[in-house]
């Protein structure tokens, strides 16, 4: 990318390492699986909100999302709903009873209640899914470091994937969580340094954008259509 000078290359690289040894840094002093898996249960809930936000906010979601509502409406918003919803009935009924029985992972309080037949099959599925859902994401990522650096496709994932290997497997929980935060602070960091460059390029503003977009019905977010062919709906979300 013509763009990208040596001093930006300098910056990725020094940022790629520096999250590396840091995230290494963070599982120091660990004693066990209780350290390494759940941070010794002291990780603040905030630092976990970020973690698991920064988790589903993949690559696809800030590359593909505005490409989306741009083409379209805000349509897509709706899965939020279910999101909400999903997390709300996970916090009032699994999260008591998965702290009550001081358990490592949710798979392990599935065994308890339903037998191992349940843990094994849930855990077949999770990783399964996981694994076809987040190679692509991996991909996702791999093509803005192979576009910057020249480096082949099968490269750039590899990279990606050997600096996140590192710090999980030295680092543990505790470093998965510190790192999302660092990378979702980023994210919203130049998410509001990209609305105030967009404010001052548009003549007119933020308030010209969202009048003409008012107009042109870019900003409806709820459909209650029940047609299954469209893809975003409040039934759906």
């Amino acid at each position: 990318m013509s763009a990208f000078t040596p001093v930006d290359l300098g910056v990725l690289v020094v940022y790629l390492g520096g999250v590396t040894v840091w995230g290494a840094w963070l599982g120091r002093g660990q004693t066990g699986g209780r350290d390494y898996f759940l941070g010794n249960r002291e990780l603040p809930w905030a630092a976990v909100m970020l973690s698991v936000v920064a988790t589903e906010t993949s690559t696809l979601t800030f590359l593909s999302v505005p490409g989306i509502a741009y083409m379209g409406t805000l349509a897509f918003l709706q899965l939020t709903f279910g999101y909400l919803a999903g997390r709300a009935l996970v916090a009032a009924v699994l999260l008591p009873a998965y702290y009550r029985g001081e358990l490592a992972t949710a798979y392990a309080l599935l065994e308890e209640r339903f037998g191992t037949g349940t843990r094994r099959f849930t855990s077949a599925i999770f990783m399964v899914t996981r694994l076809l859902a987040d190679s692509v994401r991996l991909f996702a990522t791999a093509i803005p470091l192979a576009l910057i650096t020249g480096w082949p496709y099968p490269v750039s994932i590899a990279v990606i994937g050997v600096l996140t290997v590192i710090y999980t497997y030295f680092g543990g929980i505790r470093a998965v969580v510190w790192v999302d935060v660092l990378q979702m602070s980023l994210y919203l960091l130049g998410g509001v340094l990209a609305l105030i460059w967009i404010e001052g390029l548009v003549p007119g503003g933020w308030s010209e954008v969202l009048a003409r977009s008012g107009a042109d019905g870019k900003l409806r977010v709820l459909d209650f259509t029940a047609d299954l062919s469209t893809p975003y709906t409040f039934w759906a979300g």
